[in-house]
């Protein structure tokens, strides 16, 4: 602004946290500051520097980004609702290199840069971040990766994680089949459909509203519940107006399907506790010993309206039932606080969902984890198979009995190491590999309640340590490496190998992948691209990809049996120039109702344009019609006109 010196104020943060905090000197425009910042875990961390001056016209381009990673050994990364974990401690004594991680807002794709293995013990797929487990989805299927998840009450199916982005690579099926359900549930559904609820879903392609994603959702829990279990569906604003009566889910599944297939958003603001009344007043009337309310809202609409929110949550809390809150927005949302209050206060979960094409996966989870609940709390008697000889070097002297599991049901190509010795034969240790990487489950508790004499069965550290170095697979070999960096908006990939590797890379082609994902993309989470390779040298493939600013790259090259992961990678992105997707879809609609065209290049605006124009006569023909009425009076005033016109015949009596 032709300020030669300025003091502005800035603050620098790690993936969304501050960490330094100053003024910046500015002479002709430019300003040095050198912070140092510690990283204390492996991975990449996100960097962002924001500029904040006062009453800046454009604060849109006063930040910067770009990531950092920390490179360590192989490491194994464990997602754990225990500080002290048995399994990590199992492992850091027989020399894995152990990252653990106890709270899950620590948790983003960087924190998988550089890891071999992802170990979910225990952690409810709800509090663990979506982007985070998409990131594992990508992690073993295209970087090679290892995924192993650990039994308990927030584990598998009853930790949500039916329908999940990890869903498909476990080894084992996590839906309860209706004939080994020990309760019946009865559930109500309280569903927002105030006006914000009418808005398009921009992901959508802007053909469907958010009303009916959440009526999909509520029809996908619908499809989850037994035929004996009971659901009841309130759709609210200002009130509760019953769609579904509570009655049991048959016979007549399919009219219930139809009517919350016809909720539509009817306006007003979504009041919170007159919706909670009417479901609990609903689910009162049955004697089902497991009952579950789950209330849907707008996070930027759900606000405290009237007094006795808390109260009617006390109630139904009181009476051994629990509340899901499912917030449409993200969890810092102006409702997002309240929601989250209800839901801890109801014993239940709280999810955020900022893609409404999510709410479907979302009840399913929730249904399934409550109404299908697969964790069994009773002593079972346990069976070791041979297929354990195919990930270990000997075999194990397994225990008798273990005091609790989940029950799954083994996919196929799989292969199980221990099962249970009844008559169910439920899968206690499977492992497959899947796609690039691998993945495992062990269904029992190696941590917290119901783990105690797993924990002192000697056999422990063997079984912890041997299924983790299988997941963490086997390395490249010497002389293969991968190097990834930024040029601009570009990413440079340079892949360097011995030249005696020609004859492994001859017959295993190296195949380089990525994807991009961030909030302002329209990308799928499972958009994969390939990239082409560009020989430069003997022993030196390059390859040039153009990403898009502000969103993380990340990828892996493989060869034959080995994945070289790289990233994340993301050019600065200059948010003076975000917009609402949405914005270029009514201006083209625009252009097209009005016969127009869309103009890309500025220098095409002042060319002809080919257009016709037209211009309304009206006013001069109003004008030429008083001209001529006022020009025909002039004339016959003045005799211009005398002789023009024939004369008329006198009459007889004039003439006489």
């Amino acid at each position: 602004d032709g300020v030669a010196t300025a003091s502005v104020p800035y603050q620098l943060e790690r993936d969304g946290k501050v960490v330094a905090k100053g003024t910046a000197n500015f002479e002709n425009g430019l300003a040095r500051v050198r912070l140092t910042d510690r990283i204390d875990k492996a991975g990449a961390v996100h960097y962002v520097t924001r500029l904040l001056p006062e009453n800046d016209p454009v604060p849109g381009n006063n930040a910067a980004e770009t990531w950092v990673e920390a490179i360590s050994a192989p490491r194994v990364l464990i997602v754990s609702a225990y500080p002290d974990d048995p399994v990590a401690a199992a492992l850091q004594a027989q020399g894995v290199h152990v990252d653990l991680e106890t709270d899950m807002h620590n948790l983003s794709a960087g924190r998988l840069s550089g890891a071999r293995g992802v170990i979910l013990d225990n952690v409810p797929a709800s509090d663990v971040p979506v982007d985070f487990l998409k990131a594992i989805a990508f992690f073993v299927n295209d970087q090679g990766g290892g995924l192993l998840m650990l039994g308990g009450k927030n584990s598998f199916g009853s930790g949500g994680y039916y329908k999940s982005p990890i869903d498909d690579l476990l080894p084992v099926s996590l839906e309860l089949r209706d004939e080994k359900r020990k309760l019946m549930v009865a559930m109500a559904i309280v569903l927002d459909r105030s006006g914000s609820m009418r808005a398009s879903v921009p992901s959508s392609g802007g053909s469907k509203q958010k009303i009916e994603l959440a009526d999909a959702g509520t029809i996908g829990a619908i499809t989850q519940l037994g035929p004996k279990d009971l659901v009841s569906v309130f759709a609210v604003d200002t009130q509760a107006y019953p769609i579904v009566s509570l009655s049991t889910t048959d016979p007549d599944r399919q009219g219930k399907i139809n009517n919350v297939a016809g909720i539509a958003s009817q306006g007003g603001g979504i009041v919170v506790p007159v919706g909670l009344r009417a479901a609990w007043a609903e689910l009162q009337k049955s004697d089902v010993g497991q009952k579950h309310i789950i209330l849907f809202a707008d996070a930027n609409d759900a606000l405290q309206q009237n007094e006795g929110t808390f109260d009617i949550v006390k109630q139904i809390a009181d009476a051994n039932c629990t509340i899901t809150c499912i917030g449409l927005g993200q969890d810092t949302d102006s409702g997002a606080d309240f929601l989250r209050q209800i839901a801890a206060a109801g014993n239940g979960r709280i999810f955020f969902c900022s893609d409404a094409n999510d709410l479907v996966d979302i009840f399913t989870q929730d249904t399934v984890a409550v109404a299908r609940s697969s964790f069994l709390t009773q002593v079972t008697p346990l069976k070791g198979s041979t297929g354990w000889m195919e990930i270990a070097a000997k075999n194990l002297d397994w225990l008798d009995s273990i005091d609790a599991f989940n029950m799954c049901y083994l996919k196929p190509k799989a292969t199980q190491a221990a099962l249970t010795g009844d008559a169910d034969a439920s899968p206690l240790v499977a492992f497959w590999q899947h796609e690039s990487g691998r993945a495992a489950a062990i269904t029992f508790p190696l941590a917290g309640p119901h783990s105690e004499n797993i924990r002192a069965w000697p056999g422990y550290s063997d079984l912890v340590t041997s299924v983790t170095r299988w997941l963490m697979g086997t390395e490249a070999p010497d002389g293969l490496g991968v190097r990834a960096k930024l040029d601009g908006d570009q990413m440079v990939l340079d892949l360097l190998y011995d030249q005696k590797l020609d004859a492994e890379l001859a017959k295993n082609f190296p195949k380089a992948i990525y994807t991009q994902n961030g909030p302002n993309t329209d990308q799928a989470p499972d958009n994969v691209q390939n990239i082409t390779w560009e020989r430069l040298e003997p022993g030196h493939f390059q390859a040039h990809v153009r990403l898009k600013p502000g969103q993380p790259a990340i990828g892996a090259v493989q060869v034959g049996d080995y994945s070289l992961p790289f990233g994340p990678l993301a050019p600065g992105l200059d948010l003076e120039w975000l917009r609402d997707p949405a914005g270029p879809r009514s201006l083209r609609a625009l252009v097209a109702a009005s016969g127009g065209r869309e103009i890309t290049e500025l220098p095409e605006a002042w060319r002809d344009l080919g257009r016709q124009y037209y211009r309304t006569l009206r006013p001069w023909i109003l004008i030429a019609l008083v001209l001529a009425v006022l020009a025909e009076a002039l004339a016959t005033r003045i005799g211009v006109l005398k002789g023009w016109w024939p004369k008329k015949e006198k009459s007889a009596k004039k003439a006489a």
